[in-house]
Order: C-alpha cells, then sequence, then structure tokens
C-alpha cells in the first residue's frame, strides 16, 4: 500500500494543476476479477485519503457491494 500512495502521490502531482481526478473503485475479487489489487471500499478509501489529494478520489461500484456485505449505506460502519 505504501508503493501505491508514493505513486499515486506523484500523480496527483501532475493532475492537480490541470484539474484532472483520477477515480479508484474496488473490485470484486471474489466473483470476476481475483489478483485485482482494492478489495474493499475502506482498503481504497485509506488509499486516497494518504494521498490527500483532491485529483485522486475513490468511487464505490454498486455490483461490488455484495461482494463487502453492504446491504445498507446508511449503517454506521461505513465510511471509516
Amino acid at each position: 500500500m505504501a508503493n501505491a500512495s508514493e505513486l499515486l502521490k506523484r500523480v496527483a502531482e501532475i493532475y492537480e494543476p490541470h484539474g484532472i481526478v483520477m477515480v479508484m473503485e474496488t473490485m470484486n475479487h471474489r466473483v470476476e476479477h481475483a489478483g485485482m489489487f482494492l478489495h474493499t471500499i475502506p482498503q481504497a478509501y485509506a488509499l486516497a485519503k494518504a494521498v490527500g489529494s483532491p485529483s485522486v478520489k475513490t468511487v464505490m461500484c454498486a455490483s461490488a457491494m455484495p461482494a463487502e456485505n453492504i446491504t445498507d449505506l446508511t449503517a454506521p460502519s461505513h465510511g471509516k
């Protein structure tokens, strides 16, 4: 995760002056994307927070939510 964070910080330095935003999406690794790096929404969120740039954000894919047992977006455990 540290290597990914450092790489994304370098990318963000290039993107920010141009107003470009990159989004990271978690993948449903249990069904169709085995071996992918981002498995959970909290993992992607932590990576974006570690980068600390408005040019690096996350997007939550509804198809990945069942793999993470997310059924209620209002539950207090989400967004930590």
